[in-house]
């Protein structure tokens, strides 16, 4: 173990602050090839759902912003009478 770690500092390439060895995974190109969508139908998808989410935001707060409103016309339409 002390030799192998003596081997590694005597490297020059190495700096001997810099001991930090992330362990990287391969990318999976499987989940990618497997997945039946492609990205631009999941893109879409994603859009549709986002539109229908803003429309039912916009109705709600209409409907809100109606609620304090009490005035109602009382229109006759005497042109055809």
């Amino acid at each position: 173990m002390k030799e192998q770690a003596a081997k590694e500092l005597k490297k020059p390439d190495l700096d001997p602050e810099c001991t930090f060895k992330p362990k990287i995974r391969s990318f999976n190109t499987n989940n990618t090839l497997s997945d039946p969508l492609s990205i631009h139908e999941r893109n879409l998808q994603w859009k549709e759902r986002r539109e229908a989410k803003l429309a039912m935001t916009r109705e709600i707060t209409k409907d809100k912003d109606l609620i304090g409103c009490t005035f109602r016309p009382n229109i006759v339409n005497t042109f055809f009478e």
